[in-house]
C-alpha cells in the first residue's frame, strides 16, 4: 500500500466536495477490501471519512433553512455553493454564514431608540409581499456607520440570523489588488454570486472600495472600482438585500452614499447601555450595584468592544489573584493598561487618592456615603471622615 495517501486524499476531496452515493458505495467496498486483506491502519482511515461524510449529510439539510423573507429571488445557499475566487491569488472573494451558525447570535445593546428603529426594518424586510402588494418598494439597503467596535458586524449577523438569510461576507480590504482591473472584476463577480442566491450580501469594511473619486492620494485605478460598484449596487437594488458597514464615512464617495435607503448611525453605548455590556460580560462574577455604576461611568467613551476587554481583564485580574484584592486596586490597575481609553472619571479614578476619589465621587457622581464605603470596602466612618477633611480643604 505504498500509495495509499493518493488514495486517502482522493477520498478527503471527494468527501470534502459532496460524495455521491455511488461514490460512497465505493468507498465502502475499498473499507471492506482493506479490512479483508489486513490493512487495519488504512481500513480505519477509510472509515473515518465515511463517517465524516455521513454526519456532513445529516448536517446539510439544516444549512438549507427556509427564509423568512418572502418574494425573494435566486437558488438556495449550499455548503456545496462556489464562493468565487480572485483569478490571481485564488483567495476567495466572500464567506458564506449559513442561519444554523448563526442561531445564538445576539442583538447588540443599543439605546431603545436605535433599538425600535432595527425592529423595524427587519418588520418591514419579513413583509416585502405585503408592501408590494400596496406598489412600495422595500429598503433592500442598508448602510451601518460608526467607530469601530460599537457592534456594527453584529448587529447586521443578527438582522440575518431574524430573516433567516444566509450571508455572503465580503471583507472589501481583501478585494483590492494591486493590479488594473482586477479589484474591479472581483467586485462585479461577488456582486454576480450574491445575484444568484437568496442571501443577505454583507459587506464590511467598505470604505476600501468605496472612497471619494476626487481624493488626491487616490490614482486612476480607485475611479474605476467606485464606478464599478456604483453599478453593482444599482443592479442588486432589485435583487437582494445589502448591508455596508464602515468606520469612516467620511470617506465614502458621496454617490455611494446616496446609493442606500437606510442609513443608521451606530453610536457608542450610553451610560444605561454600559451597565448592561458590563453585567453581561461578567457573568458568573457578580458585583454590587454601586461597584458597577462606578464602571459604568469611567468607561464613558469606551466602544462595547472596549468595555468587553476590560471586563474580560477585570475577571482575569480576579480569578489570578491569590488573596482578596481591593476592587478599587483592580480597577486603577486595568485603567492604567486601558489609557488610551479614558473618560476624565477614569483618569482621575487611577491618579489621584483615595481619599479625593472618595470625596469626588460623593459630590460629583451622586454616590451616597455608605456606596462609596462599599467600592473602597471600608467602613462608612472611615469615607465620612474623608469627606469632611475634604470639605475643610475646599472651603
Amino acid at each position: 500500500m505504498e500509495k495509499f495517501h493518493i488514495v486517502s486524499a482522493l477520498c478527503r476531496q471527494v468527501v470534502k466536495d459532496g460524495a455521491s452515493k455511488e461514490v460512497m458505495s465505493q468507498m465502502d467496498r475499498l473499507h471492506e477490501a482493506l479490512q479483508e486483506d489486513g490493512f487495519t491502519d488504512e481500513a480505519l482511515v477509510i472509515k473515518r471519512l465515511i463517517d465524516k461524510a455521513d454526519k456532513t449529510k445529516m448536517i446539510e439539510p439544516s444549512k438549507v433553512n427556509l427564509s423568512r423573507v418572502s418574494h425573494l429571488k435566486g437558488q438556495v445557499l449550499t455548503p456545496n455553493s462556489k464562493v468565487p475566487v480572485d483569478k490571481d491569488s485564488g483567495s476567495p472573494l466572500a464567506r458564506i454564514i449559513f442561519p444554523d451558525e448563526l442561531i445564538n447570535q445576539e442583538q447588540p445593546i443599543f439605546p431603545a431608540e436605535l433599538s425600535g428603529a432595527i425592529g423595524q426594518l427587519v418588520n418591514e424586510w419579513e413583509n416585502i409581499g405585503k408592501l408590494e402588494r400596496f406598489g412600495v418598494k422595500p429598503s433592500l439597503s442598508c448602510l451601518l456607520f460608526g467607530m469601530p467596535g460599537t457592534g456594527k458586524t453584529q448587529l447586521a449577523l443578527y438582522i440575518a440570523k431574524m430573516l433567516g438569510l444566509p450571508v455572503v461576507l465580503a471583507k472589501l480590504d481583501g478585494l483590492v489588488s494591486s493590479l488594473l482591473g482586477t479589484s474591479a472584476r472581483n467586485i462585479t463577480n461577488l456582486f454576480k454570486f450574491a445575484a444568484q442566491h437568496r442571501c443577505l450580501l454583507l459587506l464590511d469594511e467598505f470604505d476600501a472600495v468605496a472612497k471619494a473619486r476626487n481624493d488626491s492620494q487616490e490614482v486612476g485605478e480607485i475611479k474605476r472600482i467606485v464606478n464599478s460598484l456604483l453599478q453593482c449596487i444599482d443592479e442588486r437594488a432589485n435583487q437582494g438585500m445589502t448591508i455596508a458597514i464602515t468606520n469612516h464615512e467620511v470617506l465614502l464617495d458621496p454617490a455611494v452614499w446616496r446609493r442606500f435607503d437606510v442609513r443608521v448611525f451606530v453610536p457608542k453605548p450610553d451610560l444605561k447601555g454600559r451597565e448592561m455590556i458590563i453585567r453581561k460580560y461578567l457573568k458568573p462574577l457578580e458585583l454590587s450595584d454601586e461597584k458597577v455604576k462606578l464602571l459604568s461611568l469611567i468607561t464613558e467613551n469606551y466602544c462595547g468592544s472596549d468595555i468587553e476587554l476590560l471586563v474580560t481583564h477585570f475577571k482575569r485580574h480576579t480569578a489570578l489573584s491569590e488573596d482578596s484584592v481591593q476592587f478599587i486596586k483592580i480597577v486603577r490597575s486595568l485603567l492604567t493598561i486601558n489609557a488610551s481609553t479614558t473618560s476624565e472619571l477614569a483618569t482621575y479614578v487611577r491618579d489621584n487618592t483615595d481619599s479625593s476619589v472618595m470625596y469626588k465621587l460623593n459630590k460629583d457622581s451622586g454616590f451616597t456615603q455608605r456606596e462609596i464605603g462599599n467600592i473602597f470596602e471600608t467602613s462608612l466612618s472611615k469615607v465620612s471622615r474623608s469627606i469632611r477633611e475634604k470639605d475643610k480643604l475646599t472651603v
